[in-house]
């Protein structure tokens, strides 16, 4: 990918991890994560503190939610 559509792409949305170098990732939004010791099928992000929308609005858990549903949930009313 070209710098241009990598600045690009990043103004138009953030990303819980910067991957620049593959297969190193760095924690962006993400301070840390790992998958879960109790369900190896799951991964557990901690997320950073602080972070605010362009609106104003809080980067939170419930944010993550609503924005992984509007990609994946058929069913979600923000789905697109």
């Amino acid at each position: 990918m070209s710098s241009s559509k990598k600045v690009q792409a990043a103004s138009v949305s953030d990303r819980g991890l910067n991957a620049e170098k593959i297969p190193t990732e760095i924690p962006y939004l993400a301070e840390e994560y790992h998958v879960s010791p109790e369900d190896q099928s799951k991964w557990v992000f901690k997320l950073r503190r602080g972070v605010k929308f362009h609106d104003g609005s809080d980067f939170n858990a419930d944010a993550v939610i609503w924005n992984l549903e509007k990609l994946f949930d058929k069913n979600a009313p923000q789905y697109d």
